[in-house]
């Protein structure tokens, strides 16, 4: 689950590069700008960034005057976030806790799940996740979900089994163990190629069709479908899937 254990933080902190998300980064930054720019029809006076991250996209809003609240479980990157925050005078807040199940206050206009953060949640999770977040959104309201088609990538066979990282840490191998579809993962190990630790993560199994009936039962209704183009490791994860959907209620 997205709910932070001590594995999942190993995990950005080794086989991952956190960094890759913290204000400072000009690669996410520049992606993030454009995804603005192409959804900002899209996107209200009030913003709920779910796994914000470093909240770059608060970065980036922070020029249209728009009200920011960012929400993630990682306490690397909230700190990185927080300290960005010191460097400048902002009305910006974030929020360390589960983003299925923390409690927020207030409504908001729009809310964002961006870069395959839907990739750790399978789909009784998030199923939980738009229960409790009910209580944040109003008739209306749109939700923007980035994530991989992992399910067309499976049967495209495109999906890349072993794929290595290089951190300044040095090369980080990740192999795929095995696909469990009874839970809707891909159970992924990750070592370096020079060390001896390794860490066990998953990635959730994605389609538009599955999002599409998941959000129909939360009460959220489809809008637009694209392919966004990403930064990501591999010539497969190159493209991402973005889901929006308004809220009509339940």
């Amino acid at each position: 689950m997205y709910r932070m254990d001590r594995q999942l933080v190993r995990f950005y902190r080794t086989a991952e590069n956190y960094l890759r998300y913290a204000p400072g980064h000009e690669g996410r930054t520049r992606e993030l700008s454009r995804f603005y720019q192409r959804y900002r029809r899209y996107f209200g006076r009030s913003v709920l960034d779910l796994a914000c991250g470093g909240g770059i996209l608060g970065r980036v809003l922070e020029r249209t005057r728009r009200t920011y609240v960012g929400v993630d479980a990682n306490p690397d990157m909230l700190r990185e976030a927080r300290k960005s925050l010191s460097t400048r005078q902002s009305g910006q807040r974030f929020f360390k806790g589960d983003i299925s199940t923390v409690r927020i206050g207030g409504r908001f206009d729009t809310v964002t799940l961006l870069g395959n953060a839907l990739g750790h949640l399978n789909v009784e999770e998030m199923d939980e996740l738009l229960h409790h977040r009910r209580s944040n959104v109003h008739p209306g309201s749109t939700f923007l979900l980035e994530y991989r088609d992992v399910v067309e990538m499976l049967w495209k066979r495109v999906w890349t089994p072993v794929y290595v990282q290089t951190h300044k840490r040095g090369k980080v191998i990740s192999r795929t163990r095995f696909v469990d579809f009874s839970k809707g993962r891909i159970h992924i190990q990750a070592k370096p190629a020079r060390g001896n630790w390794t860490v066990e993560y998953t990635q959730a199994l994605w389609s538009p069709f599955i999002l599409d009936q998941v959000m129909k039962s939360g009460g959220w209704t489809a809008v637009s479908r694209s392919t966004n183009r990403v930064s990501s490791v591999g010539g497969a994860d190159a493209f991402s899937r973005v889901g929006v959907y308004r809220y009509r209620g339940t």
